[in-house]
């Protein structure tokens, strides 16, 4: 009981009304996503609100496309999670994935990514909602491999990736597994379209570090067949002239590091004149968790009497919980230990 709790904190996937959940989209975007009039900006602001993490998404009649700048959210869960150079990449892969996938959902909808490999990484947990916000973790923060092995190493073969969606109006969440295929994200991913949604897919995702593994860049982009096309002959195929023209391009890295070039930019070179200005939408993206003091000691009091007392017993002199979705601390004085011994169920 106490790791099922303790494993699930933060992790508020039920009772998804449509009055709550708008409110909380309401909330948020107030919060993170307000659109200032730009008019009234210092070009400072104006830069830092175009280079801002953000994910871009457009459609046309054949295909929607959607790309992701997250080099700040990754930044700070390299940092929240103290993460070595693999894990970053790692991470910021399966980050840069949740939000592509949930940036096609509604509202306050979520996605959770959980790869679990038979190789020195254990699992790598990413969870992303529509309206921006993400978080991740990994249960072996601290793995680390040469710089020249494959990325797919550190997961290893054999592992597993499932994909749950809570959705409105859903009495269940929504979960799919398929079998890792090269453990590096973009190929499992990958592996998700093709045998799970059946979908013709394209997914480049990256991270970068420089030679003090800081992050330099991490996003990526994923292109997807429209139901419309199952129909058609060869509609793998049709996806070649979007994905040769990208790979034409600089890499993603060189684009948006280097050149500081935008997503609109690769979004207007990958569907040219396909591209039609109305079916184009910014989601900003922060890295976020919705944890607290309060919430943490309401899951604790759920605990057993006898539970609860073995987990402070772990715990010489202060007594302290900490988040694992963003490694946030939270200390508990003795005053609220008793109270926590006194709700608690016998």
């Amino acid at each position: 009981m106490l790791s099922k709790v303790l494993s699930f904190f933060g992790n508020n996937q039920n009772g998804l009304t449509a009055s709550r959940v708008n409110h909380v989209d309401r909330d948020y975007q107030r919060t993170f996503c307000r659109v200032p009039d730009e008019t009234k900006l210092s070009p400072s602001l104006l830069e830092k609100r175009r280079t801002r993490d953000h994910v871009l998404k457009a459609f046309t009649q054949r295909v929607r496309i959607s790309l992701i700048n997250n080099t700040r959210a990754v930044t700070r869960a390299q940092e929240r999670h103290q993460l070595s150079p693999i894990m970053t990449k790692l991470v910021g892969r399966a980050m840069s994935a949740a939000s592509l996938l949930a940036s096609w959902q509604y509202g306050d909808e979520r996605v959770i990514l959980e790869f679990r490999g038979t190789g020195p990484v254990e699992m790598i947990y990413a969870e992303a909602i529509r309206n921006g916000e993400v978080r991740a973790y990994t249960t072996t923060p601290k793995v680390n491999q040469a710089s020249n092995m494959p990325l797919g190493l550190a997961l290893g073969g054999g592992g597993t990736l499932r994909i749950t969606k809570v959705l409105y109006n859903q009495a269940s969440p929504y979960h799919s597994v398929v079998p890792l295929a090269s453990a590096d994200i973009s190929s499992d991913i990958f592996n998700y379209y093709k045998y799970s949604e059946q979908i013709p897919a394209y997914v480049d995702l990256d991270t970068q570090l420089d030679y003090q593994d800081r992050v330099t860049f991490s996003g990526g982009l994923i292109i997807e067949a429209l139901p419309a096309l199952k129909d058609e002959k060869s509609n793998q195929n049709y996806l070649e002239p979007y994905v040769h023209r990208l790979q034409n391009l600089p890499p993603m890295s060189v684009l948006f590091g280097q050149d500081k070039h935008s997503l609109k930019t690769v979004l207007k070179a990958i569907l040219q004149e396909e591209l039609e200005e109305h079916s184009i939408q910014k989601l900003l993206v922060d890295f976020h968790c919705r944890c607290s003091k309060d919430k943490i000691t309401k899951l604790l009091i759920k605990l057993q009497k006898e539970d609860l007392r073995e987990f402070l017993d772990r715990q010489p002199g202060e007594k302290a919980v900490t988040c694992q979705f963003c490694n946030e601390r939270y200390m508990l004085d003795t005053r609220e230990v008793e109270e926590l011994e006194a709700l608690s169920k016998d």
